[in-house]
Order: C-alpha cells, then sequence, then structure tokens
C-alpha cells in the first residue's frame, strides 16, 4: 500500500507530517511519498535523524504550498503544483491508495471532490474524525463539509459509518440512532423525523438501528446526529443548520 502525505499541510510542517510518516511507516510498514518542498523536507527528515531517505519512502516535488488564507473552493485550481494538488493528482490518476493532509480543510474537500471525484452513487462528501468517548472511541461524520443535509445526505452517512464500522474498527453488527433532542420518535424538526423513519426502514433492510443520544453510557455504533439549537452542547464547532451523523464503536 502507498500513501500520499502532504507534507506542507498543517501548522507545524514539514516537520510534523514528516515525523507522523516516519512513525506510520515502521508501526504499518506502508511505502509513503511526501510531497512537498523537497529542500525542506529533507531539512525536515534530517531534523528527525534520517540523514536519507528511508526505504519505501519518496518525495514528489512541489513548489507552491496552499496557505490557510487561500479560498478553499479555488486554490487547488490557483496553485497546480501545490502539495495538496500533487498529491491529489496521484491518487486520481491510481499512482497512490491514499492521501493524508493536514492542510486547508476546504481546499482539501474542494480538490478531492473535483479532482479524486466521489463514489458513484453518493450526493455529498463528509468529514469523519476519530473523537475519543468513555468507552473508546468514534467517528463523527460529518464534521464540517456540508452546512446543510438533507434526508437522504444523512442516511447515505448512516451507511457509510455503518460499512465503515465494521470494515476498519471491526464492529460485527454496528449499531445506528439518531442523535436529536429527544429519544421520542416525534421529538425534532422535519428533518429529523423524517430522517428516523428511513433509518428505521433502513433497518427493517438489514442495518441495525436504534434511537440514542451522544453520550457515553448510549452503547451505539453509528449515530446520526443534528446540531439544532437545543443539541448544540452535544457537538463541537457546530452551526444551528448543520446535520451531523457520528459513528460509535461498539466496543
Amino acid at each position: 500500500m502507498k500513501i500520499v502525505v502532504d507534507a506542507m499541510g498543517g501548522d507545524f510542517a514539514p516537520l510534523a507530517p514528516v515525523k507522523g510518516a516516519l512513525m506510520a511507516q515502521e508501526k504499518y510498514g506502508v511505502d509513503i511519498v511526501l510531497t512537498g518542498k523537497t529542500e525542506e523536507i529533507l531539512k525536515a527528515l534530517q531534523q528527525c535523524g534520517c540523514k536519507e531517505l528511508p526505504k519505501g519512502m519518496e518525495i514528489a516535488n512541489a513548489t507552491e504550498v496552499v496557505e490557510i488564507c487561500d479560498d478553499p473552493a479555488t486554490a487547488f485550481k490557483h496553485k497546480k503544483d501545490s502539495s495538496l494538488t500533487v498529491g491529489l493528482n496521484m491518487l486520481h490518476a491510481g499512482d497512490a491508495d491514499g492521501f493524508v493532509s493536514a492542510g486547508s480543510t476546504g481546499a482539501l474537500l474542494a480538490g478531492a471532490t473535483l479532482v479524486v471525484k466521489r463514489i458513484r452513487g453518493l450526493r455529498r462528501a463528509a468529514l469523519a474524525p476519530t473523537i475519543p468517548t468513555a468507552k473508546g472511541k468514534a467517528v463523527l461524520i460529518d464534521c464540517g463539509a456540508n452546512a446543510e443535509c438533507t434526508v437522504e445526505y444523512l442516511l447515505q452517512f448512516a451507511y457509510l459509518g455503518s460499512y465503515y464500522a465494521q470494515k476498519v474498527l471491526g464492529v460485527e453488527n454496528p449499531r445506528i440512532g439518531l442523535l436529536n433532542i429527544g429519544a421520542e420518535e416525534s421529538k425534532g424538526d422535519t428533518l429529523r423525523r423524517e430522517t428516523y423513519q428511513k433509518l428505521k426502514e433502513a433497518g427493517e433492510a438489514g442495518i441495525s438501528t436504534s434511537p440514542a443520544t451522544l453520550r457515553p453510557r448510549k452503547r451505539c455504533s453509528v449515530s446520526a446526529t443534528s446540531s439544532s439549537p437545543t443539541a448544540t452542547a452535544a457537538t463541537s464547532c457546530s452551526r444551528a443548520s448543520r446535520a451531523r451523523a457520528s459513528f460509535f464503536p461498539s466496543n
């Protein structure tokens, strides 16, 4: 497996991404491609104690960097030789199996959507960080990629989360719950009530569903959530108009 790492992305680049790439290579044995300014990457490697490129690691030179202040929607177009754009093009061309960046989230999302493309049938891309819980960890999706959601989006997030929980987190039978202002089916606005019904129908079709709230004591593998005004405290960096789905391993 070959993973491309944006060595120029993030607050402490390139040192932090290079350190992470070295750790990942040692732990997982994957091949790594570092995209960015070659001289700066080599200097970071020296700071990590590497006098030369480790076996299985290479550098794809990129002369530009997408900054946080750049317009996310157009940054990857205007800076065609940026570390982010070079990495996404490698992924699109089939020269790598994955791409990792700690740089501009908006630019990464826009570039991934327009360059790499979504899986056919998926209406929206989603951000899905892993967050800690009292029982282990959870995957929160969507975490800011979409300002507004529909029932279809949330249902698709639930399917994605169920698959991720099974294949990546090792949860044999993921449970899906809707994070709402209450556990009753009648609670919430039209979006939340309609989403709940669709989740019930999906459960009858093979996805295990259950109503849940974002609390550690609730053992839920997948929780579709919304940050309505009364539920804002349950999710970080939320707006009243956003809807999210979060995915929880049951162990």
